[in-house]
């Protein structure tokens, strides 16, 4: 199974949808000076595989951090989505955060048992690598 192309759009830094077809790569490098968007692809990515983003699920954002991955730029009647296309097309699927009633709320565009089990399965997959420094014990 393999990502054909990302869409990502009113997502943490990112306002306008941004499309990354990456069907011909075996491997993606990010990189970009700081308040790129870097870590919005990476945690776009990471929400849409686990509906939370391990660094925003603090006490401190609450909620899982929920509030904190729309874009603050895009009005209350936009959606911020996530869709991602697999070379298995019945996997394709997008999840939007969208305000209804005044609460945040998510969904996603495929509940199909295959998208599940393909969930399931990548659940304990170490999908995305993140820079982290090393801790110097004292």
């Amino acid at each position: 199974m393999k990502l054909r192309n990302v869409q990502i759009q009113g997502f943490r830094g990112i306002r306008n949808a941004l499309s990354l077809p990456i069907d011909s790569t075996k491997s993606l490098l990010i990189y970009g000076d700081n308040g790129t968007g870097k870590s919005s692809i990476s945690d776009a990515m990471e929400w849409f595989y686990s509906d939370r983003v391990e660094h925003l699920s603090t006490e401190e954002i609450g909620r899982k951090g929920i509030d904190a991955l729309r874009n603050k730029l895009i009005s209350d009647s936009d959606d911020a989505s996530v869709g991602i296309a697999f070379t298995d097309s019945k996997l394709d699927a997008i999840k939007k955060l969208y305000f209804k009633q005044s609460k945040l709320q998510s969904s996603c565009s495929n509940s199909s048992d295959d998208f599940k089990g393909y969930l399931d399965a990548s659940s304990n997959e170490r999908l995305i690598l993140r820079y982290e420094s090393p801790r110097v014990l004292r």
